[in-house]
């Protein structure tokens, strides 16, 4: 018994497969540190295209940051789609802000 075998009828009403995917897993995981990846990988995200828009920046700079191992945390959901996770993105934002306060971080 994990804890969370009390969840179990609200699981079975989610309506999202993703959701309910997310949650049958998070109920199975035996250890709080299974937990806590399992959370990790589902964390929302946004496009590459609305990472851009938020950050200021184009689609190029974000490959290019990509490359260069800078910049927002992503995951590639494919060989072509990249998404951001949308608290990394925030957490680079505040940063670079703080960062031009400064005197900047070239990238």
């Amino acid at each position: 018994m994990n804890g969370f075998e009390d969840f179990v009828p609200m699981i079975a009403k989610l309506k999202h497969p993703g959701a309910r995917q997310f949650a049958q897993k998070l109920c199975e995981a035996s250890t709080e540190e299974e937990r806590g990846i399992i959370r990790a990988y589902h964390q929302p995200t946004i496009t590459a295209r609305q990472a851009a828009e938020k950050l200021g920046v184009s689609l190029r700079t974000l490959a290019r940051w990509r490359r260069r191992g800078v910049g927002p945390e992503y995951r590639r959901q494919s060989e072509r789609t990249v998404v951001y996770l949308a608290d990394s993105v925030e957490e680079h934002l505040n940063r670079r802000s703080d960062d031009d306060e400064e005197g900047g971080t070239d990238y």
